[in-house]
């Protein structure tokens, strides 16, 4: 039930916008919200339908808030413009009462890649602890009894000591460690993403022979270099790339995929070339992953 009404608040948004731009709109839904709780973010975007957008996944940075799940709805074909959809399942664990969030996605338009940027929103986490009612009076008891103490502060000074010695401790052998897990498991994940995503699109491309399926996998790639190298991969040509990546073979291949691309007379591309990137973001996320584990 939850799910249909956030549906028909997105479908809302259809007669709001203008036949002639790119339109991204981010907004929370706006419920009471508490630390760890399930957020709820819709994005839509109105856009014409020669041009085709990838949208954030998992990978995407989404600021102070953790990314769970997200749901998917059909595209929505009104003429010549098409409707995107989608609702990400967040969480957040930051004690900042307002937070914000905004998404990027990109654009795939003949020879231009282009970075896209939704309107932002920012959503109240409320705090748990409630506030004490002030007109509240207290009544003294002036007679004064001998009671048991509840607490052996002695002990209790003891035991908070030597949990905060442990905690010390910990941080101080492990502190180190703890981060370069987290910071594994972040990559693993984004290269897990990029490779099926990759894989997938090259299947695709393999089945179809299309000059429009070639590009979507060079732009696959190009976010991905751009994420684990931060070099700007996908606002760069090849003649651009060539300045910060010395690598031949790869610099030989993104020219394959541009003749294919751009070319009339060349209309299928070699294997090679395809495997010849998905090797050097493999080699990339390897020597950085080395690096991290090194420290």
């Amino acid at each position: 039930m939850k799910y249909l009404i956030l549906s028909l608040l997105m479908l809302q948004s259809i007669y709001s916008l203008n036949a002639q731009k790119i339109e991204y709109k981010g907004y929370f839904i706006k419920e009471n919200k508490t630390i760890g709780d399930t957020i709820y973010f819709i994005s839509t975007i109105n856009y014409p339908k020669k041009i085709e957008i990838i949208q954030p996944d998992s990978s995407n940075d989404y600021k102070t808030f953790e990314y769970i799940d997200k749901l998917i709805f059909p595209s929505l074909k009104i003429e010549d413009r098409v409707l995107d959809s989608t609702i990400y399942l967040l969480r957040t664990f930051n004690t900042d009462t307002i937070q914000s969030l905004k998404l990027s996605s990109y654009i795939i338009n003949n020879s231009d890649s282009l970075k896209i940027t939704s309107t932002e929103d920012n959503i109240i986490i409320s705090n748990q602890i409630k506030n004490i009612d002030q007109s509240l009076k207290v009544k003294y008891n002036t007679i004064l009894s001998k009671i048991n103490k509840l607490i052996n502060y002695k002990y209790a000074t003891y035991i908070i000591t030597i949990i905060l010695l442990i905690i010390g401790l910990t941080y101080i052998l492990f502190g180190k460690k703890i981060v370069i897990f987290f910071k594994i498991h972040r990559l693993k994940k984004a290269f897990k993403s990029f490779e099926t995503k990759f894989q997938k699109q090259q299947i695709i491309y393999n089945k179809e022979k299309s000059k429009n399926e070639i590009e979507k996998l060079l732009v696959i790639w190009k976010v991905f270099m751009e994420f684990i190298s931060n070099k700007t991969y996908l606002s760069s040509t090849t003649k651009e790339i060539e300045k910060f990546n010395s690598n031949k073979n790869i610099i030989c291949s993104l020219k394959e995929f541009d003749k294919t691309i751009y070319s009339p007379n060349k209309n299928t591309l070699e294997s090679k070339d395809i495997n010849n990137l998905f090797n050097e973001a493999t080699h990339n996320f390897n020597l950085k992953l080395e690096n991290i584990k090194n420290g």
